[in-house]
């Protein structure tokens, strides 16, 4: 009887010794496992990553947060978007001159032919420097419009292969419930958004565009509250997705989250009352290894949200230098220019701004549904 005991004794500071060994070993299986490793191909490939942040890598980004290390260097990433900015706005100052030297010959030219009563000539000259314009416009906005397309479909791939390895992390920390609920509402919403906004969103940016165009092109024709309900209405179509889906997404889960946390604490009740001996050692050891898992799913979450801050950042910057740029022309072209000239600038940047609000929506609705995946795996603990 004294033999067993002391056997039983020997295997409970054994298995107390051996529990946080174990926890750490499984943490460091699973940083290394397939899902991470694809994560990590996803963005260290990026090109929009790799210009903010040098050599980042995904694991030892986890590892580093994990092992309470340093992640990254915050001044040495804020001079780095400070020179990228300085440098998108290097590129384009040579678009702002053509567009004040094309403003002054068109004025100078339009102003000779109005006083040789020559009105047709000098509108015929307008149109000459304004289809010029167009064309200079029109490289610009449909640059970020293919810049806005690639982000969104580089954050959904990350999210779509990201999703099973948060989802992992519920059923790990005893969120069976949860994850069974959140993941095809996640993996639907997620479509739904992309589908959205590359296929309706983004179109109608081109058709704002182009209206803006036309709409400065005369003085008869007038489309300006055309132009201005469609923009209102990009706006609050990306409004009501944000809201429909954290809403969706919260709901879902916080119902499920609740049976998981009453089944666990039933579970935990039930060992350490009605399990011998053992009982207590055991609901420490679960308790224990949960919570590394807890660690580890906050540490895949942190990296999860820098990766899709990291993805827009570049062309957020980008679309930044180029309002900035348009708008610094509309007011310089608006003193000594044609009104036409400067609104069809100003409309432009408007234009791309609708394109930089799109992409901000969207990453913000990403980073906040990552958080709330967070949130709910500390429910059942």
């Amino acid at each position: 009887m004294k033999k067993q005991m002391i056997l039983i004794l020997v295997m409970l500071v054994v298995l107390s010794f051996f529990k946080t060994v174990y926890a750490n070993e499984y943490i460091d299986e699973f940083i290394n496992s397939e899902r991470i490793e694809k994560l990590s191909d996803i963005s260290e490939k990026n090109d929009n990553i790799n210009k903010i942040y040098d050599d980042f890598s995904f694991v030892d980004f986890v590892n580093n947060i994990v092992s309470s290390k340093s992640v990254f260097d915050a001044e040495s990433i804020f001079i780095k978007i400070s020179k990228v900015f300085f440098d998108e706005i290097y590129k384009n100052i040579a678009t702002l001159s053509i567009l004040i030297i094309l403003s002054i010959i068109s004025m100078l030219i339009t102003n000779l032919n109005t006083s040789f009563n020559s009105k047709t000539t000098g509108e015929i000259a307008f149109f000459a420097f304004y289809l010029a314009y167009t064309g200079i416009l029109s490289a610009g906005f449909f640059s970020c419009y293919e810049s806005a397309k690639r982000v969104i479909d580089e954050q959904s791939a990350f999210m779509q292969a990201a999703t099973p390895t948060y989802i992992s992390m519920l059923i790990m920390t005893s969120n069976v419930g949860t994850s069974s609920v959140i993941k095809p509402l996640f993996l639907y919403f997620i479509s739904v958004i992309t589908s959205v906004t590359q296929k309706i969103l983004l179109p109608l940016t081109i058709i704002i565009f182009v209206l803006s165009v036309v709409n400065n092109l005369s003085q008869r024709v007038q489309i300006t509250k055309l132009i201005n309900l469609l923009r209102l209405i990009v706006k609050k179509s990306l409004m009501v997705l944000t809201t429909l889906f954290i809403t969706m997404i919260s709901l879902a889960g916080f119902g499920a989250s609740q049976l998981d946390k009453l089944g666990v604490k039933v579970a935990k009740y039930a060992v350490g009352n009605f399990v011998p001996v053992v009982g207590g050692i055991l609901t420490s050891t679960v308790d224990t290894v949960t919570s590394s898992f807890i660690l580890l799913k906050n540490a895949l979450g942190v990296a999860g949200i820098v990766v899709i801050a990291l993805i827009c950042a570049y062309p957020v910057i980008k679309f930044i230098a180029l309002v900035f740029i348009y708008k610094l022309a509309s007011g310089l072209i608006e003193v000594f220019g044609e009104k036409r000239i400067s609104d069809a600038v100003s409309d432009a940047s408007e234009s791309i701004s609708l394109i930089f609000t799109m992409i901000l929506c969207i990453s913000i609705m990403f980073i906040l549904s990552i958080t709330v995946l967070i949130q709910f795996a500390k429910g059942a603990v």
